[in-house]
């Protein structure tokens, strides 16, 4: 009898990782996704390092996890880039209407 509810149990152990494992699948492919994405539009680079960082602790050794964090702090920096850019441009249109 002992042996039999050992053998379910371990089934649905087996069942349960199996689960885990296509939960983690999807969440990397999301975060590199969503880094990808995050490089070129604001607000994406914050959800793509928080799925990276999830995905790195489900699945330590994943190449995506990392890459997804990556491109979510660079994407952080363009945006902080485009929005200075911006902002200049707007100084400048506003000088140049002010001097004009």
């Amino acid at each position: 009898m002992p042996v039999r509810k050992t053998k379910k149990a371990l089934e649905k152990t087996v069942k349960i990782e199996k689960q885990k494992g296509s939960f983690a699948s999807s969440l990397q492919k999301a975060a590199f996704t969503f880094g990808i994405i995050g490089v070129f539009i604001p607000f994406f680079p914050i959800v793509a390092i928080v799925l990276g960082a999830v995905t790195k602790k489900e699945l330590p050794d994943n190449w995506r996890a990392k890459w997804a964090i990556g491109l979510g702090i660079f994407g952080i920096l363009t945006s902080f880039l485009v929005i200075f850019a911006f902002i200049s441009y707007l100084a400048l249109i506003i000088g140049n209407i002010i001097l004009g």
